[in-house]
């Protein structure tokens, strides 16, 4: 048996009025501004935060400067991998310790 798979969006598919889509749309906005404005402000604390403590460990100049920003790329760019590898069905590694 074929399932057929629709492309329908919810106001098509007449489970929801178009007035909620309107709604929905304030909704999803509101989340992405607030979603980037934690995460600018959490970017910002974790750039000074590892800056000051690679700063007591001895190291100044350009290292102390980038290496905060390498560390965080590198948090960034695992994760979307590991995104991508879910929303695609791939396996994901473990980490091993």
């Amino acid at each position: 048996m074929v399932t057929a798979i629709t492309t329908a969006t919810p106001t098509e598919a007449g489970w929801l009025s178009a007035s909620a889509g309107g709604v929905d749309r304030v909704i999803r906005i509101s989340t992405a501004i607030a979603v980037l404005a934690v995460a600018g402000v959490a970017a910002y604390e974790s750039y000074w935060h590892a800056y000051a403590v690679i700063r007591v460990h001895g190291e100044s100049g350009v290292t102390a400067r980038l290496e905060p920003a390498i560390i965080d790329g590198l948090v960034y760019a695992s994760s979307t991998v590991i995104m991508y590898a879910t929303r695609h069905g791939l396996p994901v590694a473990r980490l091993v310790l």
